[in-house]
């Protein structure tokens, strides 16, 4: 937001826009996932509880090199996420947090699967700040938030 205000432009990060997709669905409940470490994932866990949402915490993936991405298909990212998912209560949304996933592939197919949304963050950047430009379109294929396009609130 300060940087916002600072050069007079929209400005989306990938966590302000990911909550404020979490927040246009309502979610309360969220399922992280992310290629990091435990130490990261705490990092985000923490933002994400003094925000006031419930986090299940995905895998770490301890020894990963920075930028590099987990080395799974895209099957097997489906697979793991489906399984973690039902190792908790249910929650709201999935909310996958570094690009190197790579959840784009499997978006569509886990929200036909789980029947909650699932944001991950590149797409959030680009409705956020689209959003906030005045855009509204619709995408398909690639999840609830970019077909519905809800308002950024």
């Amino acid at each position: 937001m300060k940087v916002s205000e600072a050069i007079h432009l929209p400005v989306a990060t990938a966590v302000s826009s990911a909550v404020a997709a979490l927040n246009a669905y309502k979610a309360k409940s969220v399922l992280l996932m992310t290629p990091f470490d435990a130490k990261s994932d705490a990092v985000i866990d923490e933002h994400l509880k003094g925000l006031g949402f419930t986090v299940h915490l995905g895998p770490a993936f301890e020894g990963r090199k920075a930028g590099s991405g987990v080395d799974l298909t895209p099957d097997e990212l489906f697979d793991l996420v489906v399984k973690t998912y039902h190792g908790f209560a249910p929650s709201d949304a999935i909310y996958f947090q570094g690009a190197t996933m790579d959840p784009l592939p499997i978006i569509q197919r886990l929200e036909n699967e789980l029947k909650v949304p699932v944001i991950a963050s590149n797409p959030a950047m680009f409705w956020s700040v689209l959003s906030k430009l005045g855009v509204k379109d619709s995408v398909k294929g690639y999840g609830k938030l970019l077909r519905e396009w809800p308002g950024v609130g």
